[in-house]
């Protein structure tokens, strides 16, 4: 399937989204590196609606001037989840991702199913974590994977992505920095979260110690943790078979959501 982008208003401003599939809504939020279309993410549009959007302030999407945190980015994903109609959605948020779908379903899970982090942050992990924006995207890109071969693989920026590139990465900066690199009111809200939840780790996350898994295992009620072999950050693209495998079955057996196959 191929992944067209559209623009959507949200709260009185434009994003961009990716929308593909058929079948019961996934609500799709990217890291701090911006959206990327991945493998794991075609399995996942063959059996859901898969809704990928572009956060305000990266990319080309338009940023309200009072979305200044990852709780108010939280906020936003809320209005976006009205605005497009939707009940009942799964939530699947990587990394920085996780974090922004963290906050939505720590204050409010009306509209949601179910939730799915994939390696996310916001809480004081208790491991070494690398400093994204102190590390040059060069040294960073290897880190993300297990396999070495895919950042090396990866082709050269032309001068719009680079504009792109340090677009995400400045305002990736200023949201962690206004919410403080852990948000430690988000932890103490986490018991909030009341709807199934599965937490999703490459076993090799040189960015994210898989061990920080049991950080939002021990807060998250009844949260379920499936952890990937030969996977680093980013089991979307590195493990995409095992990563739509893991979400399908959990979604399968745990809530009943799912689509054609």
């Amino acid at each position: 399937m191929e992944p067209t982008w559209e623009r959507v208003s949200v709260a009185g401003v434009e994003i961009r989204m990716w929308q593909v599939g058929e079948g019961p809504p996934l609500v799709f939020l990217h890291g701090a590196g911006g959206p990327a279309w991945s493998p794991g993410m075609d399995l996942l549009a063959r059996r859901y609606t898969v809704l990928y959007p572009e956060h305000p302030g990266y990319g080309e999407s338009g940023r309200p001037g009072w979305v200044e945190t990852v709780h108010d980015l939280g906020i936003f994903y809320l209005e976006f989840l009205e605005a497009q109609g939707l009940r009942d959605a799964v939530l699947v948020g990587h990394s920085l991702g996780g974090w922004i779908a963290s906050e939505l379903a720590s204050v409010c899970t009306h509209p949601l199913r179910a939730l799915i982090l994939v390696a996310p942050v916001g809480i004081n992990l208790g491991a070494a974590q690398v400093d994204i924006f102190a590390t040059p995207p060069d040294e960073l890109a290897p880190l993300a994977y297990y396999d070495k071969s895919l950042a090396a693989a990866r082709p050269p920026l032309g001068r719009e992505e680079v504009r792109i590139l340090y677009r995400n990465r400045a305002t990736s900066a200023r949201l962690s920095w206004a919410s403080a690199p852990t948000a430690p009111k988000l932890a103490a809200r986490l018991f909030r979260i009341r709807i199934p939840t599965l937490i999703l780790w490459g076993r090799q996350d040189e960015l994210i110690p898989a061990s920080s898994a049991q950080m939002f295992l021990d807060r998250i009620p009844h949260a379920q943790l499936v952890t990937l072999d030969a996977c680093g950050h980013v089991p979307q693209v590195e493990q995409p078979e095992a990563f739509a495998r893991a979400i399908t079955e959990f979604l399968d057996a745990v809530v009943g959501v799912g689509g054609p196959r």
